[in-house]
Parts: C-alpha cells; sequence; structure tokens
C-alpha cells in the first residue's frame, strides 16, 4: 500500500478524495504551515510566504516523519509513497521536496517507491517568485523520485471544463457566470482525483498489483522519470450494455496534447501503459490492435526503442468504479481509460518554461533578496544546472543517433 502525503493547501484541495477512494492507498496524511486547510499535521502559523527556503529550512518536519511512521507502523503491508505538493509557493514547495528527499532514509524504508506528484502552477503566473520555487522543487523530486507524475494546472483546467460546466450551481446568478471559476476548480478537483484514483493506482482485478508497475512500465531511464498522466472521464455503463471502447478512446485522445513539428526531434514517447476498465474491454469495439496504433499515432514513439518483442506501449485491465445508486440504477457502473506516458515532448515543455525564466531572472538578480543566501546563490542555479541536465537526457534519449 502506499500512504499519500498532501503538502500544502494546492495538493490537499486537489488530491482530498485519495483519503477514502482507493484500496491500494492508506488515509492521507495531510501536512500544512497553517491551520486554514484542517490538516493533520501542522508545522507553523504564519506559512512561509512563498518563499521555497522557509519551507525547505526554517520548519521541523520531524512531526511530519513521525506521523508518516505511525501511519506505516499500523498497518501490514507497505510499499511506498504517493507525496504531492504544489510548486508555486513556499510550504509545498520547500517542504515538499524537504519530505521527498528525506521520508525514506528518515522512516527507515530505503527500499520504498517514490512516487512524486507535484501541481504544478498556470502559466499566467501564481506568484513572482514562482519559476524560483518551481524549479527547486522539481529539481529536488527528480533527484529522489522514482516517479514525477506532473498535475499541471493549464492542462486540468482544459480536462475539467465539461466538467465543471455540468456541475454548475443553479443559483440566482448562474446565468451571469460568476460561479464558473468555483466550479472549474471543484471540477479540477475532482479530475485530479480520478486520474490517480481510477487508474494510476487503480484495483487490479488479479490482485496482482504493484505500485512499481508504473515505474516499470513508463521510465525505462532513471534519468526521465517525468510520467504525464491523463483520463478519459468517467462513462456510465450498465453490466448488460458496456460503454464503446473506442468513444472512450477518443475521449482519451483529445486530453493528449498535440505534438507540434517545431521541434521533432523531441515529440517522441519513450514509455506508456493504458489503463482500462474490464467494461470497455468487453464491449464489441475493443481491439488492442485498434488501440495501440492509435496511441501510438498521437504519441509518436521513438522507433528506435521500439522491439515488437517488448512493447513499450503497454495496458492493463482495472476494475471500474461503482456508481452511486440512484432511481433503480445501483448495478451502473463508470468506466475510463488512464494513460500515463513518458514523453519527452511533454517532459521539456513541462520544464523550459520555467526554466527559461528563472535563467533570465537569476541572471539579473530578480528576487534573490527573497531568498536566503544560500539558496540564491548556491541552489538555484544548482537547480537550474540539473534540470537542463534532465531535458539534455530526454533529448538523448529520443535520439536515433
Amino acid at each position: 500500500m502506499l500512504l499519500p502525503i498532501l503538502v500544502g493547501q494546492a495538493a490537499i484541495q486537489s488530491l482530498e478524495a485519495l483519503r477514502t477512494e482507493s484500496e491500494h492507498l492508506l488515509p492521507a496524511l495531510k501536512v500544512d504551515a497553517e491551520h486554514k486547510t484542517r490538516p493533520d499535521v501542522v508545522l507553523s502559523s504564519v506559512g512561509c510566504g512563498n518563499n521555497w527556503s522557509t519551507g525547505y529550512f526554517a520548519l521541523d518536519p520531524e512531526p511530519a516523519l513521525n506521523a508518516a511512521r505511525r501511519r506505516i507502523e499500523a498497518v501490514d503491508s507497505f510499499s511506498g509513497f504517493l507525496i504531492s505538493y504544489a510548486t508555486a509557493g513556499g510550504t509545498g514547495s520547500g517542504l515538499g521536496s524537504r519530505l521527498t528527499a528525506e521520508l525514506r532514509d528518515a522512516i527507515g524504508e530505503p527500499k520504498a517507491c517514490m512516487h512524486a506528484l507535484p501541481v504544478v502552477p498556470f502559466s499566467s503566473g501564481d506568484t513572482a517568485v514562482q519559476s524560483y520555487n518551481s524549479v527547486l522543487a522539481l529539481a529536488t523530486a527528480i533527484e529522489h523520485a522514482d516517479m514525477v507524475v506532473p498535475i499541471v494546472n493549464d492542462r486540468l483546467l482544459r480536462m475539467a471544463c465539461p466538467v465543471g460546466a455540468a456541475a454548475k450551481r443553479r443559483g440566482p446568478n448562474h446565468d451571469s457566470g460568476k460561479d464558473a471559476p468555483v466550479d472549474h476548480l471543484l471540477g479540477m478537483n475532482r479530475t485530479a482525483s480520478s486520474m490517480v484514483v481510477h487508474g494510476y493506482l487503480a484495483s487490479s482485478p488479479t490482485g496482482n498489483y504493484s505500485v512499481w508497475d508504473p515505474v516499470t512500465a513508463t521510465v525505462p531511464l532513471p534519468t526521465c522519470p517525468i510520467v504525464s498522466c491523463t483520463w478519459s472521464g468517467a462513462i456510465r455503463g450498465m453490466p448488460t450494455t458496456p460503454p464503446d471502447a473506442l468513444s472512450a478512446l477518443d475521449a482519451l485522445l483529445v486530453t493528449v496534447p498535440a505534438l507540434t513539428q517545431d521541434a521533432p526531434f523531441i515529440t517522441s514517447c519513450i514509455g506508456a501503459q493504458l489503463h482500462v476498465s474490464r467494461p470497455l474491454i468487453a464491449s464489441p469495439p475493443w481491439k488492442w490492435s485498434t488501440v495501440q496504433s492509435r496511441l501510438r499515432t498521437r504519441l509518436k514513439f521513438a522507433q528506435h526503442l521500439y522491439d515488437p518483442l517488448d512493447p513499450i506501449l503497454q495496458w492493463r485491465s482495472v476494475l471500474p468504479q461503482a456508481a452511486p445508486g440512484r432511481m433503480g440504477h445501483s448495478q451502473a457502473t463508470l468506466s475510463n481509460m488512464t494513460l500515463l506516458y513518458n514523453s519527452a515532448s511533454s517532459a521539456t515543455s513541462l520544464l523550459v518554461p520555467p526554466l527559461i525564466q528563472a535563467t533570465k531572472r537569476f541572471s539579473v538578480g530578480s528576487f534573490l533578496h527573497h531568498y536566503t543566501n544560500a539558496v540564491g546563490t548556491e541552489w538555484i542555479p544548482l537547480a537550474i544546472e540539473q534540470l537542463w541536465g534532465t531535458v539534455d537526457a530526454y533529448r538523448w534519449a529520443v535520439s536515433p543517433e
């Protein structure tokens, strides 16, 4: 079982549903620097002021480590950690980085699997120093986690808009669009939880699920651990009439960002795993050859890595989620497809924008006074250098030479 650790307000709100919705997850441990999210562990009373160094150095992580240790000791089976934190602010990026770096050794589980789910801010900007905080947090995640699955707010909003519109509250101002931002936020939170619970960590019909399965399927190179996650959305179906698999595949492909030809040497995928609900596999249109062909075309797999005897695109069957009983539909199920894919194009599109911004700002000394001297003169340039090294590793991985 995995222990989810949600650090900071954004991660707690985005993945609150992880507390109860998967048999492979222990109850989530919520850690924050303030009381406003009702966390299980509070490490401060004033927050971190969007300062990575405050979250990393000033907060004492020992209460959070002790709480994690008690949760692990209370269960018979423990496999690893799933830690999520926002990279824009100070608590998530700083304290989340500290816990990612120290959890395995501090708990005494050096072989435990580490899944990092950083919540990446909107490209339009959440804070003035988000590029520094993001670079520092992502560099730590790539160094210490076995698999990094970023939850990108820009991408999540595009996926969740239909969900938010459908859930729009019918109040006196519903025609004016006043509630739209709230509904979109709720939709984003539901979509993030569903992607993780109903696919990435879904139940296995054979009972042999391992938390290392996604890692071995999607991270063939330890220097390229960034894995994108996307979701088809929930599709309702009855046991006698399973949902249409190809319609679910079309809904999934819409959420996969289109790859441009501007940089063809980085538009390649090095590994993927598709999680499919069993009712979709039982439906008449399901043909793995068709699914495989369409996914390979969209993801643009690196041809020099492909071996027909050992395909880098895998799929596995997962149990669907039971739908709430209502108006005689208690036997209905919610099926879905969830795709994990390690793409050089997706990874570099995540890393390069904050890297360019952080590099430009660091070169002129912008906002460095916001941090302690060691962070401003040592940690930030090291993190920038490390992430540019990850970008080069992806370019090398998909280069046919």
